[in-house]
């Protein structure tokens, strides 16, 4: 029986597979914590001794990017608003294109446990600090949703305090990055995607069941809109064109793979560049595996509530219960269904967290601990956008220098922020849906289903007003955004604040601009190995 606000509550088998997965993953934290090969160095906690394996460090990537929010949100948004999310799988190619050609192979190069050591070999130490603060803030936000998000869901199904479960989850992820360092993320990364894809390859093959063919699912998605997925308008309020999706969506994600420290750090723990272009190209390919299981989640919930939505039906209370409430619906009749998809939720939470702390403790640890540097700055909202800025600034120009970066940086960051953050607080606006429809629910509901439906078109049409057009603008962009002020205003203030220094050494740019650049003059004594050498303390 599932309950009206589409939960189902833990069974004895449930709380059976949904602890085996924590004690596994707690497991493989003692073992490479107490047992597997000693970490004596930071170099070996935090990047497992540059000797980690291409595949599993692709697969710890893709898995650490792809959190609970992702696997109960994509399909549910594919339901609503159509199957454009599939074009990230466009996206996540060009990305992984641009990152083994223009960012990795300077990082990788320079042998860093820390990315953001090389804005301070670029440019200063304060530009450097400003990012590292940036990125730390930006994480520890994002960290706290990662954690709450599958709390709310398992709260839901067995009754045991929201709080307690948040606490409890902080402290199993902690204790077993903690003890392990690298090896155990991308470890227990391998396993929780290995219970991520049971669960969705299940998920889909008994929703395909429940429908009895493909043909028909195909059809009910033509029907329904759902594969409308290549509009080429360039309005950037839009929600789903295919601009937004693939210009947009590569712009923020070649942030997260080639910049950002829990992507670079794994993908810089491979012995040779070449295993980190496979781990690249392992990563892209898992990502839209990934991503097209979310999609196909979505238009099977479609397929099944096309002529019945469940809102619509009070079934439930939202749409971001669709998932769990379909999950429960399709495969009430197999035991331990319950205990498997909490399981892959928390999967997904677990290898975001870990991912993010095991990174967030190399840029602490070798810029605030390390150095004894206080925290002075407070800064709110949106970092990505401003943080790729400053990375390409060094990499791509060397006309830039270390005040463009650093007022560039926080230019970006202003602009970004005057976007984002007065549009949280305005009136939200709402995008139109693909049709949904409540003429197959049960007749005695069709009525009041009918009397809702009119009610909310009502309001959308008449007592609802737009923001402005600033604040419409599609979060996808708000990384490119963020990412042109810093450069624009970068290139500006180097330009007025040149100081004539001498040239950057090539080992600190990419490789696409090399031809460009003439050649260090020999009292440049400065040298790619010496550039390389890092504290080993």
């Amino acid at each position: 029986m599932i309950p009206k606000d589409g939960t189902h509550m833990f069974q004895w088998y449930d709380y059976i597979i949904f602890l085996a997965m924590l004690l596994i993953s707690a497991a493989i934290g003692v073992y490479y914590g107490c047992f597997g090969t000693k970490q004596a160095t930071p170099s070996e906690y935090l990047m497992g001794n540059r000797k980690m394996r291409k595949f599993p460090i692709a697969v710890s990537v893709a898995v650490s990017h792809f959190s609970a929010i992702t696997l109960l949100g994509i399909p549910a948004d594919v339901y609503k608003f159509g199957a454009s999310y599939w074009l990230t799988c466009i996206s996540i190619m060009l990305v992984s294109l641009v990152a083994v050609c223009v960012y990795l192979p300077v990082l990788f190069r320079l042998q860093l446990v820390n990315t953001y050591e090389y804005l301070e070999r670029r440019f200063d130490r304060k530009t450097k600090l400003l990012a590292s603060f940036l990125y730390i803030l930006g994480e520890t936000l994002f960290n706290s949703i990662v954690a709450y998000t599958p709390s709310l869901a398992l709260a839901a199904v067995t009754g045991i305090d929201i709080h307690l479960i948040a606490f409890a989850t902080c402290v199993i992820c902690i204790f077993y990055t903690s003890i392990g360092g690298m090896k155990t993320v991308v470890w227990t990364d391998f396993f929780q995607l290995a219970v991520i894809l049971a669960t969705l390859t299940a998920a889909c093959a008994v929703g395909v069941r429940s429908i009895g063919a493909f043909s028909l699912i195909w059809n009910r998605a033509l029907e329904g809109q759902r594969l409308d997925i290549f509009d080429f308008d360039l309005d950037p309020t839009k929600r789903d064109t295919f601009w937004i999706l693939v210009v947009g969506f590569t712009t923020s994600w070649i942030n997260y793979v080639s910049l950002h420290q829990s992507g670079v750090q794994k993908f810089l723990s491979v012995p040779t560049f070449r295993d980190c272009i496979w781990s690249v190209f392992y990563f892209a390919i898992s990502i839209a595996l990934l991503a097209t299981f979310c999609v196909a989640i979505g238009l099977l919930m479609y397929a099944e509530y096309g002529d019945c939505d469940p809102v619509l039906d009070h079934k439930i209370t939202k749409y971001d219960q669709m998932v769990p409430y379909y999950i429960m619906d399709v495969a009430k009749h197999i035991p331990g269904v319950s205990g498997l998809f909490m399981a892959a939720i928390y999967s997904a939470a677990l290898s975001s967290l870990s991912s993010n702390l095991n990174a967030s403790a190399g840029v602490i640890y070798h810029d605030f601990i390390k150095k004894i540097i206080p925290l002075t700055i407070s800064v709110t909202g949106m970092t990505a956008g401003p943080l790729m800025g400053i990375f390409t600034l060094g990499m791509l120009f060397p006309k830039a220098n270390a005040k463009g970066a650093y007022f560039g940086g926080i230019c970006g960051f202003i602009t970004i922020a005057s976007i984002v953050v007065p549009a949280r607080y305005q009136q939200q606006f709402i995008y139109p849906t693909k049709p949904l429809s409540s003429a197959g629910c049960l007749d005695e509901l069709v009525l009041n289903v009918a009397n809702l439906t009119t009610t909310v078109q009502q309001e959308t049409d008449l007592g609802f007003q737009q923001p402005h057009f600033v604040f419409r603008i599609s979060y996808y962009y708000h990384c490119l955004i963020g990412a042109v002020v810093t450069m624009v205003m970068g290139l500006v203030i180097s330009r007025v604040t040149n100081e004539n220094g001498r040239p950057v050494n090539k080992a600190l740019l990419s490789p696409v601009i090399h031809f460009l650049l003439k050649e260090v003059p020999d009292n440049d004594t400065r040298t790619a190995q010496q550039l390389m050498n890092i504290e080993s303390d």
